[in-house]
């Protein structure tokens, strides 16, 4: 399964109606989004928003970054934020959780896919192979500058009020028996649903089974 195609499935059991991709590149996973009925908004710093919109649509392609202030007055309120295969490349990736946070509706959703650096199997073959140098290469502008695993995703996600509900992964297409993407939904505390109610009752969209 392709990351895309991971993230639509995650997409569709969040049931979520309006969705913005962080990061959008060229627009495909805007435009798949969009084909299926979603009200989704991408958000691209580079001339690569250009080609989104000619893909897209004018007005569903915004030229901006997660390090802006996010202006909720322009854009309103979401229920589920992406950021595909982005927060590897960011010297401030808390600031895109920050935005995310912000742009989300009470109880939305940020679904991150990134590499799985923290797979000791998938650590172990590039070690093997000796891939090391490709993998970290200063050489590559704009390349992978962060290395996340669960525990510290997870860390900075709850810094910013997240749970992270769910973690899954894409296998490599190269290597299906090692892990290439770490998927993780993490929910977004609020004052409606707080993490655990009074009562001791798990809130909607909680736990990893209200959304298998």
């Amino acid at each position: 399964m392709k990351i895309h195609e991971k993230l639509i499935e995650v997409v569709g059991r969040l049931k979520a109606r309006r969705v913005l991709d962080i990061g959008c590149g060229p627009g495909d996973l805007v435009a798949e989004l969009f084909r299926q009925g979603l009200d989704v908004v991408g958000l691209e710093p580079t001339e690569l928003a250009g080609v989104a919109e000619e893909k897209c649509g004018v007005g569903r392609i915004i030229r901006g970054s997660c390090y802006d202030a996010y202006d909720e007055n322009r854009f309103g309120k979401f229920d589920v934020v992406i950021a595909s295969e982005v927060i590897e490349h960011l010297y401030l990736p808390r600031k895109l959780v920050e935005f995310s946070a912000a742009a989300l509706a009470n109880n939305g959703h940020l679904v991150l896919s990134l590499p799985h650096y923290g797979s000791y199997w998938r650590n172990l073959f590039i070690a093997l192979t000796n891939r090391w140098d490709y993998h970290h290469t200063p050489l590559l502008d704009g390349g992978h500058i962060k290395f996340f695993s669960k525990n510290t995703l997870s860390i900075i996600l709850n810094e910013a009020g997240f749970d992270v509900i769910l973690w899954d992964q894409v296998m490599s297409r190269r290597a299906p028996i090692f892990p290439m993407s770490l998927i993780a939904v993490a929910r977004l505390k609020d004052a409606v649903y707080p993490a655990v109610s009074r009562s001791g009752e798990e809130p909607p969209g909680s736990t990893v089974r209200d959304l298998r």
